[in-house]
């Protein structure tokens, strides 16, 4: 019989963060769920944020009611289509102050800080890259790469194109994030 061999470990922790909005006359409850990946590095614990869910709650005069009643009674006050926009507003408000400061947030470190994390990431060896000869491109699919590309300010480096996923090279090709590695080497190197 072989004997298991433990390759790594990541800890991850999953949240359901609640939250509650006065409005004056009704109110917002909202649960984000969300997971939290802590970066493997030795420069600083950082952790990567990944917002599943958000769900809201409304209240008037603090009882809660149903979402299509609200929804319909926002309607008439305040005309069509301002029901979504004011639902995406609480959403991104509600989600931007989901961090923990038990988890402090990648997106919270200065340029630099986040490009040397990304830099010792991708240098680890622990990523996997595909090299794609017809778009002149060294890639990864990587979601942790992508993710501290943002805050190092390299958005733009993250593209979407048709391509094997590198964690997993079957082959086949299909359309989802990459991160171009090739560029990230040329700019930092």
């Amino acid at each position: 019989m072989s004997k298991i061999i433990r390759v790594k470990e990541q800890e991850t922790v999953n949240l359901a963060v609640d939250m509650r909005k006065d409005f004056g006359m009704f109110q917002v409850e909202a649960r984000v769920y969300l997971m939290v990946e802590k970066v493997p590095t030795d420069i600083r614990d950082v952790y990567l944020y990944d917002i599943s869910d958000t769900t809201l709650t409304f209240y008037v005069n603090n009882k809660e009611c149903l979402y299509k009643g609200f929804q319909e009674l926002y309607t008439k006050l305040h005309g069509e289509n301002a029901f979504d926009k004011f639902e995406d507003t609480c959403i991104a408000e509600f989600e931007k102050v989901s961090v923990s400061p038990k988890y402090p947030d990648v997106e919270a470190l200065d340029v630099a800080t986040s490009e040397r994390i990304l830099s010792e990431y991708l240098e680890s060896g622990k990523v996997s890259t595909l090299s794609s000869e017809e778009k002149e491109l060294l890639y990864t699919s990587d979601w942790m790469a992508i993710n501290l590309a943002k805050p190092a300010g390299l958005s733009r480096l993250i593209r979407r194109e048709e391509l094997p996923n590198s964690l997993n090279p079957d082959g086949k090709a299909y359309t989802h994030k990459v991160l171009d590695v090739g560029a990230f080497c040329y700019i930092n190197h």
